[in-house]
């Protein structure tokens, strides 16, 4: 996460808020940016892959 992400992060939060919601909004920026960089890498699984995986938690 840069720097920059988390200034605009807090930016964008109401003038009154609670920490939690900071920090769930910067785990999940957080997050997010590393799903993104998985995916460049090709560090993905596949719609099918994952509709069998989903499929076995019903079980």
């Amino acid at each position: 996460m840069t720097q920059e992400a988390a200034i605009e992060t807090i930016k964008a939060l109401p003038r009154n808020f609670e920490l939690n919601e900071l920090v769930e909004r910067l785990i999940l920026l957080e997050e997010l940016e590393n799903r993104r960089k998985q995916g460049e890498n090709g560090e993905t699984v596949s719609f099918e892959d994952m509709k069998r995986e989903v499929s076995s938690w019903r079980k």
